[in-house]
């Protein structure tokens, strides 16, 4: 047994597992993405009811973070674990941290066999390494929460309230993309629903029309494997409401349906993978302003 860093005390943190996380979802998605095929565990400690962050800084924490947990994989041995846990901190007045007063989400990254490298990293706020013996190595980073009062709505909080909470079916028949888009999503207020392909889609639609709660914008992928794609999803979305506010999309950003999407019935197309701030544009275009 390794005598370096322990991980965290799991009475101090919550292991979430809920994919309907916003930001402890989405940096589990970064972290597990960055150690597939390497023969390493990651275990999680997540705190509950995290503080928001801005979008842009979301956005840098995802890069910075992906950084480091390459670095981690350069020095930890094939079945190996390294610990992530978050929390919130609230820095008061007089504080050893060389950090302003406020509330921040501290990031930590634990390695307990091997030093992990930093040198590389670049990273505009905190961060502290604690190692012992050379041994294990814990880095800590301090990322400032959002100073409002809840999560910020970035780009999208436009004119209209659509664009700030709306409700949006995506319609994708890869599991991670679907995960994906709900963690750019929803922690901005926004409500996702999905569907594997199209006729689940139109019947997804259907429903939420009737009850009176429609879907405020629909995201259908032009190319899937089984079932009624994209092309053919917004012939039958348009039957039911000539004013449906789709987003075509697909990895294939030469698709005829991308490069005229107007003529097809979208309000706008968006190349995959693609990301945070793509995707809130685009919806602000269509909800924001109007359509």
């Amino acid at each position: 047994m390794h005598e370096g860093i322990k991980p965290p005390d799991l009475k101090t943190f919550h292991l979430r597992t809920k994919r309907t996380m916003s930001l402890a979802g989405l940096i589990r998605r970064c972290v597990e993405q960055a150690v597939r095929g390497a023969g390493v565990r990651c275990d999680f400690f997540m705190a509950e009811d995290l503080y928001p962050l801005e979008q842009g800084t979301l956005e840098e924490l995802r890069r910075v973070l992906a950084a480091l947990v390459r670095n981690a994989l350069q020095v930890m041995p094939a079945g190996e674990t390294v610990f992530l846990s978050v929390e919130n901190v609230t820095v008061e007045e007089g504080s050893n941290l060389p950090v302003s007063p406020g509330r921040y989400v501290k990031v930590s990254l634990s390695d307990p066999a091997a030093v992990i490298p930093i040198d590389n990293i670049e990273c505009k706020w905190h961060m502290d390494v604690e190692s012992e013996g050379g041994a294990g190595t814990r880095v800590a980073i301090y990322v400032p929460a959002s100073t409002g009062g809840g999560p910020r709505q970035g780009p999208v909080a436009g004119r209209d309230r659509r664009a700030c909470t709306a409700r949006i079916l995506v319609m994708d028949d890869e599991e991670m993309i679907r995960h994906l888009t709900r963690d750019f999503l929803e922690p901005y207020g926004h409500r996702v629903e999905f569907a594997g392909e199209g006729g689940e889609a139109v019947e997804r639609f259907k429903r939420a029309r009737d009850s009176g709660e429609p879907f405020d914008a629909v995201i259908l992928d032009l190319n899937i494997q089984r079932g009624m794609d994209g092309k053919e999803t917004i012939k039958k979305l348009l039957e039911i409401d000539p004013d449906v506010r789709a987003i075509a999309s697909s990895g294939l950003p030469d698709d005829p349906v991308m490069l005229d999407y107007e003529s097809h019935g979208f309000r706008g197309a968006i190349a995959k993978p693609f990301s945070m701030a793509r995707l809130h544009s685009l919806l602000h275009r269509i909800l924001g302003a109007g359509g």
